[in-house]
């Protein structure tokens, strides 16, 4: 990012904009709307899994006891999510806890349900030749490992969180469609009976079709917003474009599939539920990155000196911006001189910079930038240590100069507590997962109307 890429955001934009602390009016209809449909897609999980659970298992509970009690459990911490109030928004805070809250949904649904194995039956061999634990450890490692090859050591927990939603939302409105194509030729047939006994005998190509398109196309689409963002700008439209005609189809698919798609579709959900667990660890690592380095960095500040920005360069020294939904804001930082009552000391701009996220950055948009240091801003600096310069002992000099383990600056005062800051880092991208989770659930919700009472 450079001087030309900065949109600082100024004090007469803000007329129209929501306090500090506070969301848009539509973040709050996407996480009141994912609150309700997250409580919905719990209730119509376990009605179907009793229908698909055999005699054995409607004899044991019955159906409505069966699907009401995770549902009222699902509605009652998402009731208790929304209580405690504070400095910022309430709906800030239901928006990064609701994916903790499917997080654990997930955990019960995967381990812990009784007779989940009467449920899935002889219809999903692919849980079998895909099993969900290895598959969620695998992508974990495989997707924190992209992230850390594309983000490199300062960007890897964003690159992680991108890589992490993107490929749910792709799975997820890839699957319908790709359910389909095995089914129009043969010997796979219409219907559920041929298609099971085919999916059993040769599940490797079906799993290829199903999961290598939308994991190329997410490790591709983060490679470029994060290491060309500008190009990845340029490319939103296009993508927007995509993703809705992706939506579009992927309804239509699940619409009018035949019995033999949808069998192939509910072969692969339990991947699609380990690509969700993935994200919503994405999400929580990069809030916890976020509030663990700034606690490391302002450790790191022992020998402090106090001082201000006094150089002849831009009014900007430091800023915050947001670059894409799918991450958290991006800081950007130039070389400065710092002056004190003492000395002048050059701050090159690789130091790391402890600061708080400012409220006023819950108002931004896309492409704007908040100012976290400016002009004559009081700081305080560590890393700087006093080293003898010369080549004797009679000519040597005293100099201050960055130490091993690099500068680290931090404001004087706090523009956020350390727990709103981490909310702050991570909201938008917990918005993100609830916008992708709403996109997913629908087909998925639909499909079940359409393939009745099982």
């Amino acid at each position: 990012m450079g001087d030309d890429d900065i949109k600082p955001l100024g004090e007469l934009e803000l007329w129209n904009r929501p306090a500090p602390g506070e969301v848009a009016p539509w973040v709050r209809v996407v996480v009141f709307v994912a609150a309700v449909l997250g409580v919905l897609v719990v209730g119509a999980g376990a009605w179907t899994m009793w229908g698909f659970g055999g005699r054995d298992l409607q004899l044991q509970t019955p159906r409505a006891h069966y699907a009401m009690v995770p549902t009222f459990l699902m509605a009652t911490l998402v009731v208790i999510t929304w209580f405690p109030d504070g400095s910022v928004s309430r709906f800030l805070h239901l928006a990064v806890a609701l994916p903790v809250i499917h997080a654990a949904a997930l955990v019960v649904a995967l381990f812990y349900i009784p007779g989940l194995d009467l449920a899935i039956g002889d219809r999903t061999p692919m849980l079998e030749y895909l099993p969900v634990v290895p598959w969620f450890a695998l992508g974990l490692v495989v997707f924190a490992g992209l992230g850390r090859v594309i983000g490199g050591r300062r960007e890897w927990a964003h690159a992680f969180v991108m890589l992490a939603l993107a490929h749910v939302l792709l799975l997820g409105l890839w699957l319908p469609l790709a359910a389909h194509l095995p089914t129009t030729t043969d010997p796979w047939g219409y219907w559920a009976r041929e298609t099971l006994k085919q999916l059993a005998r040769d599940p490797l190509p079906v799993a290829v079709l199903m999961l290598v398109p939308p994991f190329v196309a997410a490790v591709l689409y983060t490679l470029v917003a994060v290491r060309a963002p500008r190009l990845g700008r340029a490319l939103r439209v296009p993508i927007a474009i995509v993703l809705v005609a992706l939506f579009l189809a992927s309804v239509w698919a699940r619409v009018y599939a035949n019995n033999g798609a949808f069998l192939i579709h509910d072969n692969f959900i339990h991947l699609l539920l380990a690509a969700v667990a993935i994200a919503i660890l994405a999400t929580g690592v990069l809030a916890i990155s976020t509030w663990s380095a700034g606690r490391r960095a302002l450790r790191r500040l022992t020998e402090t000196r106090e001082g201000e920005i006094s150089d002849d360069a831009s009014d900007v020294v430091a800023c915050l911006q947001i670059t894409s939904w799918l991450r958290g804001p991006r800081l950007w930082m130039r070389s400065f001189v710092a002056s004190s009552a003492k000395e002048m000391l050059l701050v090159p701009s690789g130091a790391t910079l402890a600061t708080a996220l400012p409220k006023i950055s819950s108002a931004m948009r896309t492409g704007e930038a908040v100012v976290v240091l400016s002009k004559r801003d009081a700081i305080t600096l560590g890393g700087f240590v006093e080293r003898d310069v010369g080549d004797s002992p009679f000519r040597a000099v005293k100099m201050t100069v960055p130490g091993p383990s690099g500068i680290t600056i931090a404001r004087r005062e706090p523009m956020s507590t350390p727990f709103e800051s981490m909310l702050l880092t991570a909201w938008r991208p917990a918005v993100a997962y609830l916008l992708i989770l709403c996109a997913v659930a629908v087909p998925t919700l639909i499909g079940l109307v359409v393939i009745g009472e099982p």
